[in-house]
């Protein structure tokens, strides 16, 4: 039998996983698959029934959520109330660098590696 400490009570018989939006920290989530609202994780002390760690969760799109229809929260790394949520798979710091989301919409070509010598630098400032 397995067991999980959330929010300072053993829970038993727990099957769901899912990490922490923050720290990345495997936590694990009640057997029916629901967590509770003011659930914590136990590493970095932040909430983890919040926007961020919803798999819903989309910026950009109205209330930055997929779901039609729900409502504002302002705080979307605090706990909500949010019936739709469900947890995110997999790792829930996914960080994209700039040049990583260019290549995406752009394509690989669109912008070469150059050189790293400083010099050579400067100077493709001055290349038509």
């Amino acid at each position: 039998m397995t067991s999980s400490l959330i929010n300072g009570k053993v829970i038993d018989k727990v099957k769901d996983k899912m990490r922490c939006w923050k720290c990345n920290t495997e936590q694990k989530s009640l057997p029916d698959g629901k967590l509770p609202f003011r659930a914590i994780c136990e590493q970095c002390n932040f909430y983890l029934h919040s926007c961020r760690n919803c798999k819903y969760y989309k910026p950009g799109q109205p209330n930055d959520c997929m779901v039609p229809g729900t409502e504002f929260v302002r705080d979307r790394e605090s706990f909500n109330y949010c019936e739709e949520f469900s947890n995110k798979e997999g790792c829930m710091n996914e960080s994209i660098t700039t040049s990583d989301a260019a290549k995406k919409l752009f394509g690989e070509d669109a912008f070469p590696e150059k050189s790293s010598d400083p010099k050579n630098k400067f100077n493709s400032l001055f290349d038509d």
